[in-house]
C-alpha cells in the first residue's frame, strides 16, 4: 500500500501532512468500507459530474470562506451528523480528504483559501489518535474507480 507514514506533529514543529495515493486509498477501501469517510474538496459541479463513490462533498464557496475568516468548523468539514459522531466517537479507521489537483503538501497548510487545507486540518485536529487522516496525492482522475 502506498501510503506515507508520519507523526503527528506537536506545536513546535513544522506541520506534517499524511498522504495516500489512489492505490492506497483503493486499499483502504477494500479493507473496511464502512469505516472509513472519504471527503471531495472539489466544487458541486465537479463532484456531480464525477465522484470516488463513497466520498461526500464538502460546499464551501470563496463567500463561506471570507465570512469565517480562514475558520472552517467540523460540522462544515462532515455535514452529515451520523458520520460526525462516528468520527468523533473514533468509529472510523480513516479520513480521507481530496481535491482537483493532489498537490498540496505540507507547505501549503498555512494557506486560509484553499478549501482542502481547510477540510485537512479541521478533521486532523478534531481526530482521535487512533483515526488517521490522509490527503489524496496526485490529480483526481476520471481512471480513479474505486
Amino acid at each position: 500500500m502506498s501510503i506515507a507514514q508520519t507523526a503527528r506533529p506537536t506545536s513546535s514543529c513544522k506541520e506534517i501532512m499524511k498522504t495516500v495515493s489512489a492505490e492506497g486509498l483503493a486499499s483502504l477501501i477494500k479493507g473496511s468500507n464502512e469505516n472509513n469517510l472519504i471527503i471531495d474538496c472539489r466544487s458541486f459541479l465537479a463532484y456531480n459530474k464525477e465522484h470516488i463513490e463513497q466520498a461526500v462533498n464538502v460546499r464551501c464557496n470563496r463567500i463561506m470562506k471570507r465570512r469565517q475568516h480562514g475558520c472552517f468548523s467540523l460540522e462544515n468539514a462532515i455535514m452529515n451528523s451520523e458520520k460526525r459522531k462516528q468520527f468523533l466517537d473514533g468509529d472510523l479507521f480513516s479520513v480521507v480528504v481530496y481535491d482537483e489537483n493532489g498537490d498540496i503538501n505540507s507547505e501549503d497548510l498555512q494557506e486560509k483559501q484553499k478549501t482542502v487545507v481547510l477540510v485537512y486540518k479541521v478533521i486532523r485536529d478534531h481526530a482521535r489518535l487512533d483515526v488517521n487522516v490522509w490527503y489524496l496525492k496526485g490529480a483526481f482522475k476520471n481512471e480513479l474507480s474505486l
